[in-house]
């Protein structure tokens, strides 16, 4: 009998050990990520994906499927940024979808799994944003329209959130950010310019008020140079506090309004330790 009272524990060990492969792979592939070594990447992260899809199909723990809807993020992250395969991310960001909407019908007061499910909806809409870009012109629209789908989703739950919690600093800022891209710059904007002087010295926070400027420079309106020079003057405020990181800056696609701009090339030049 007594090895039946111990054969949870020795279950969860097992999931725990396997859980740690899981998050090791990730971890490298991150780590190759940032090397430049994107097929290397590419390896550790689909092995991450395996493990953690090995063991949902053995545990009904909701940690186990929030790991994997991690793992479905991350991978659709690499294949839209990494390499422009809108497709391929789309599968992974509709996985990761499901995933935490059956988690959040479960329990639909939990703010962490509607946060989780906000940032897939807000993945969702960039990636088909992004997809009507390229290809058929004929078919960009309904691509155009399935953004406006999920970034309206996306709105509508940073909304909620934001109303939950209102001392949570973070839902605001993502709240901001929907705002911008859903053509509500002056909200983002107006946001964006009031916590400007408090937040000078925090890197982390600055890059999300510089995303706020970019998106809201790509509107089309004259108003839009304004609102790029503001985005460049934070990045450059946070270049003088020591943040370098010209991966994330080249590949965020909430900058890409300022790509095209000659302060960018610059800037990552700069970050990257070549010389002008």
């Amino acid at each position: 009998m007594k090895e039946y009272r111990t054969l949870p524990k020795q279950i969860h060990n097992r999931y725990q050990i396997q859980e740690g492969f899981a998050a090791r792979e990730r971890i490298m592939g991150n780590l190759a990520l940032r090397q430049g070594k994107v097929e290397q990447a590419q390896a550790h992260l689909v092995a991450s994906l395996d493990r953690r899809t090995r063991l949902t199909k053995r545990s009904s723990d909701p940690a186990a499927k929030i790991q994997l809807a991690e793992s479905h993020v991350e991978l659709g992250d690499f294949y839209f940024l990494q390499r422009a395969d809108f497709l391929s991310a789309m599968k992974h960001y509709t996985e990761a979808e499901s995933i935490h909407s059956e988690l959040a019908k479960a329990d639909p007061k939990h703010l962490p799994t509607q946060r989780h499910l906000s940032l897939v909806w807000y993945r969702l809409g960039t990636v088909y944003l992004h997809r009507s870009w390229t290809g058929s012109a004929s078919i960009a629209g309904f691509w155009r329209i399935a953004s406006r789908h999920w970034y309206l989703k996306c709105l509508g739950a940073r909304k909620r959130l934001s109303q939950m919690d209102k001392t949570d600093v973070r839902a605001k800022y993502e709240l901001a950010i929907i705002q911008a891209r859903c053509g509500d710059h002056p909200s983002a904007v107006a946001f964006a310019d009031g916590v400007l002087p408090s937040i000078k010295k925090d890197p982390s926070t600055l890059f999300q008020v510089a995303c706020i400027y970019s998106l809201s420079s790509g509107v089309g309106k004259m108003s839009s140079n304004h609102y790029k020079s503001q985005a460049f003057q934070v990045l450059d405020q946070m270049s003088q506090l020591g943040w370098k990181d010209p991966v994330t800056l080249k590949s965020d696609p909430d900058l890409i309004y300022l790509q095209s701009d000659s302060r960018f090339d610059k800037l990552l030049r700069m970050l990257s330790g070549e010389k002008n």
